[in-house]
């Protein structure tokens, strides 16, 4: 089993670069089956990566479950960029479910823990899912938190040399 939990994260991520995605998910599963071997922050870490795994097959009752633990151990370690990072994905997974009431209060909730951390990539892709949002539904619903743009100031132009 050491061995196993050693080596199935890297076969995973092996499989993601050559783009195997559901031999990934699977190794991935593996690892999760011995999850009490790894710290809470890796298992965390291990959960994220299924998730995306398991979205991309098509696994998405198992992605949300992965999200859901996910989460929890995310809130139980404080770390707030996690817990918004999960909270994004669910709302993602309710969207593809078709459980647009889900996806606007998990977005909300996920835009509001995401909008008191510094400017980053949880923060950006739970704002370009609330572009998505907004094109495909118009309308401002999913709380304030959907209906107000990020707190932080746009980045400024970019200026061509010279």
């Amino acid at each position: 089993d050491e061995t196993l939990a050693g080596v199935a994260p890297r076969a995973a991520r092996a499989a993601v670069r050559s783009g195997a995605h559901r031999e990934s998910a699977a190794h991935y599963r593996r690892a999760l089956r011995l999850a009490d071997r790894y710290p809470a922050p890796e298992r965390a870490a291990l959960l994220e990566a299924y998730i995306a795994e398991a979205s991309v097959t098509c696994q998405l009752d198992a992605a949300r479950q992965a999200a859901e633990q996910a989460l929890a151990l995310r809130a139980e370690q404080d770390a707030h960029s996690g817990v918004g990072r999960n909270l994004r994905w669910i709302s993602w997974l309710a969207w593809l479910a078709g459980r647009r009431e889900e996806m606007d209060r998990r977005l909300a909730a996920a835009m509001e823990v995401l909008e008191g951390q510094p400017p980053g990539p949880d923060l950006a892709m739970a704002c370009a899912d609330l572009a998505v949002r907004v094109g495909l539904y118009g309308g401002r619903g999913g709380g304030r938190a959907a209906a107000a743009p990020p707190r932080h100031p746009p980045p400024r132009p970019l200026r061509p040399p010279g």
